[in-house]
């Protein structure tokens, strides 16, 4: 990006992570229109509103499965979707006792076409990030993995849950939401770090916590470099598509990707593919970072 001329001896440079959109943010909280937005509280309270929500929802997944007489998968549907809605209206609600919400300058929902290198790439960091990341989550106690099935289900619904609605509305969240605020007050890849622990942390399950933290900033760098939900919901489809087809490949739905390729030599290769992938986009992402930030 072409920097304008600057005056001699005087320095305007922004701040490195700074984003273009964050001026009106700040001066606005100068002036006391609005509250600086987020706060550390307005960050616990995404965390209580999140709890909340699906507390209710777990309640609604019952009454459908015990007086609807919903299969498993269904009611885990209903009471997903139930506690994920409430939780996006209790954030925005907070957000818009803040002061407003305010769209990005480029396109927030975007397409995938413009996009489609870089959503190639996303989907490829998701798969190579799960690869390098699986020997720790190995150490894990394997028993949650039956905890998960059992609440997901393994009928159709569970696919429509796990595929379609929880990339929709959870990008929604954490990335258009939670995300998008934090990178407007505190810089890019802050707001990719704190969306990602925070995206990590609901996910409760030890396992799921470490994949869906480091899974999750690939996605959030998708979305820091293309401001689209459409594009970071199709990554995320992606990658739970995959996860799915691979807990159904095995009778065990804790299996590893070592379990499932069987010769130790050809997992080992794509280990370390996978590092060897991350290993060059952590080097380049970083050498990039002051003008991605600046973008």
């Amino acid at each position: 990006m072409t920097e304008g001329r600057q005056p001699s001896g005087r320095s305007t440079a922004n701040p490195p992570e700074r984003l273009p959109e964050q001026r009106s943010e700040r001066s606005a909280g100068h002036n006391g229109a609005r509250k600086p937005y987020p706060m550390a509280l307005d960050l616990v309270a995404v965390l209580a509103i999140f709890v909340v929500s699906q507390l209710i929802g777990g309640l609604v997944k019952g009454r459908a499965e015990t007086l609807w007489g919903a299969s498993v998968g269904a009611g885990t549907l209903i009471g997903y979707s139930v506690g994920m809605i409430l939780t996006i209206a209790g954030v925005a609600t907070v957000r818009l006792s803040g002061g407003g919400i305010r769209l990005p300058k480029r396109s927030y929902v975007g397409g995938v076409m413009p996009h489609s290198a870089i959503i190639l790439w996303g989907i490829v960091m998701c798969l190579a990030m799960s690869m390098v990341v699986e020997p720790l989550i190995d150490m894990m106690p394997q028993h949650y993995y039956d905890l998960l099935t059992q609440a997901i289900g393994a009928d159709g619904w569970a696919i429509v849950t796990t595929i379609l609605v929880a990339p929709i509305l959870e990008e929604v969240l954490f990335r258009g939401m939670v995300q998008e605020a934090v990178m407007r007050r505190w810089g890019g890849f802050a707001g990719i770090f704190t969306g990602s622990a925070i995206f990590a942390v609901v996910h409760g399950i030890p396992q799921q916590v470490i994949a869906a933290f480091f899974v999750s900033l690939a996605i959030g760098y998708v979305y820091m470099r293309t401001r689209s939900l459409v594009a970071v919901m199709v990554i995320h489809a992606f990658n739970n598509m995959l996860a799915y087809i691979q807990m159904s490949l095995s009778a065990d739905p804790a299996a590893t990707m070592r379990e499932l390729v069987g010769d130790a030599r050809w997992y080992w290769i794509l280990y370390a593919i996978s590092a060897a992938l991350v290993a060059v986009s952590v080097v380049v992402i970083a050498l990039s970072r002051p003008q991605v930030e600046r973008k």
